[in-house]
């Protein structure tokens, strides 16, 4: 069955994606975990953690195959299928890199805001900036934009389960990144998670105001009037807040304190 994952023949990878599937929903049925963490097993290790480039995108169908037979028990295997995803996005070949993207687009359909437990999430969402910014293969880059609009879809529909500070401190740290494709991904997710009920981003302010300051000096045009749009956005929602409100919401001595450093650098 595996073997076939990485055959030349189309019709035969599809053949096998099928009996991986049809073998997990009978191990489902017989609620045999053992076995389903076996095969799973052998699909990350075999296929996807081996040199071959059609060995690596073979287990990578397999393991969409083995995600979409999983369904909503796909939880216990979140680990071992999205670490080997992962990996492929490193790869130097895009092919690896685009079946990786692909591979993580699939599992988060699946496993919704389970992609949102904090390591998870770390993980994925660092490993799809550095493909978001890929800067000679645009299939591979679209394909981390489809994996982007997934996963903040889900962190807009279930914000209550997604770790702001984490994603913040995601946000600071590779927001000094120069690449144009990963600055705008950033604005895309800070303006995406502001509109979501309960967050309150913008109570956060100090956290990623420095941020935004830097993005206002990108030399390419397009990401300087994303971020200017982002902080005019939050310009308004604070000027909406009575006195007692913002004194209470958002910490100001730190938001004087970085315009000010901001201004003098």
């Amino acid at each position: 069955m595996l073997p076939r994952l990485h055959d030349s023949s189309e019709a035969r990878r599809k053949e096998a994606c099928k009996a991986i599937q049809g073998r997990i929903r009978d191990l489902m049925h017989s609620r045999d975990d053992g076995r389903i963490r076996t095969l799973i097993g052998a699909i990350a290790k075999t296929l996807v953690g081996g040199p071959g480039l059609s060995e690596r995108i073979g287990g990578l169908f397999g393991l969409s195959a083995a995600s979409t037979a999983l369904g909503s028990q796909i939880r216990p295997y979140l680990d071992v299928i999205v670490t080997a995803a992962v990996t492929a996005l490193d790869d130097d070949r895009p092919g690896v890199r685009f079946a990786g993207c692909e591979a993580l687009y699939n599992v988060a359909k699946v496993a919704r805001s389970s992609m949102l437990r904090p390591d998870l999430f770390r993980a994925v969402f660092v490993a799809m900036l550095s493909v978001v910014g890929d800067a000679t293969e645009s299939d591979v880059r679209n394909g981390a934009w489809l994996l982007s609009t997934t996963l903040l879809d889900i962190a807009a529909a279930q914000g209550d389960a997604l770790d702001l500070p984490l994603f913040l401190d995601l946000f600071r740290a590779h927001s000094q990144a120069a690449n144009p494709h990963i600055r705008q991904a950033l604005l895309t997710w800070l303006a995406q998670l502001d509109s979501v009920p309960g967050l309150d981003v913008g109570d956060c302010l100090p956290q990623f105001l420095g941020s935004l300051l830097l993005m206002l000096q990108d030399p390419n045009g397009p990401v300087r009037s994303e971020t200017h749009k982002v902080l005019l956005h939050f310009l308004r929602q604070l000027q909406s807040l009575t006195p007692d409100e913002l004194a209470a919401r958002v910490d100001l001595p730190a938001v004087v304190t970085i315009l000010t450093d901001s201004s003098v650098a």
